[in-house]
């Protein structure tokens, strides 16, 4: 069963990511996003182009920056028609964040996700384990 699962999917996605770890939880919901995206790769290039982006948050608390750290990375998408799947967090607090993400440009998305939203977004820590939850405009 994979670590994130796909609630809805309208003129909304949700996505639900859980983890051990609340790094990991930004992690899944990130690879989830833009396998929601339906990316198409370029597989006949004989090496796709990587690309990395570091990404500096400072928010009010992790709920929002959780949804800040989604859009950053679906606004670098846009810009650079990349599809982010992975993270490295150097710092993951409940109000600052310092990470890398990679990710590889793609011919092209056949979803487009917009924005993450901030109503109904959450993330908390549930016996031991973290859940996230946020829907996206697609």
């Amino acid at each position: 069963m994979s670590p994130y699962e796909i609630l809805s999917l309208t003129t909304d996605l949700k996505i639900k990511a859980t983890g051990e770890t609340k790094e990991l939880v930004f992690s899944e919901m990130l690879r989830g996003v833009f396998e929601s995206a339906d990316p198409e790769f370029d597989f006949v290039k004989k090496e796709a182009e990587k690309v990395t982006r570091e990404v500096e948050i400072k928010s009010a608390n992790l709920t929002n920056m959780l949804v800040e750290f989604l859009n950053e990375a679906i606004y670098f998408s846009d810009e650079e028609n990349v599809a982010y799947m992975v993270a490295e967090f150097k710092k993951l607090t409940d109000t600052e964040l310092k990470a890398v993400i990679f990710g590889q440009k793609v011919r092209k998305f056949h979803k487009k996700i917009k924005v993450a939203s901030y109503r109904g977004a959450k993330i908390e820590e549930k016996d031991g384990e973290w859940e996230a939850i946020i829907k996206f405009e697609v």
